[in-house]
């Protein structure tokens, strides 16, 4: 029993004497982290001052341009272009009409550059039974 007890208080101190160590690399971290982190913060800062000026410079127009032009080729533009000049509601209801013409009216945005221009456009594709029923303001 006795040596028992001897070795748990041998235990014990040894991990009192590990816990030491441990809190004196824990301190001198801390002391090495006091020296740096403001180096490291003022970095942050700068890299979120360039980030932030990199981003104001783009305008939804300038992203929107560099999106069509990244994924969404001349040739594929030009096509949904023509698919919106021949669009007609044939046998689609009008509202599969509408979504299908605000889906390729992004493709001609010089063609439904004012709403005039807009519902002029739609009104003409629409079959010609619905076109007297329908009022163009």
């Amino acid at each position: 029993m006795y040596q028992l007890m001897q070795t748990l208080i041998g235990v014990v101190q040894q991990q009192a004497t590990t816990g030491d160590r441990m809190m004196e690399q824990r301190q001198g971290g801390m002391i090495e982290f006091k020296r740096w982190a403001p180096l490291a913060f003022e970095m942050e800062k700068l890299e979120q001052g360039k980030r932030s000026q990199e981003t104001e410079q783009c305008t939804w127009e300038t992203f929107k341009a560099a999106f069509y032009e990244k994924y969404f080729p001349k040739s594929v533009r030009f096509q949904k272009e023509n698919e919106f000049i021949k669009l007609q509601q044939g046998s689609m209801t009008v509202s599969q009409y509408e979504a299908e013409f605000a889906k390729l009216a992004k493709f001609a945005p010089a063609l439904v550059a004012d709403k005039e221009n807009k519902v002029l456009s739609f009104h003409d594709g629409l079959r010609p039974q619905i076109k007297p029923r329908s009022a163009i303001i």
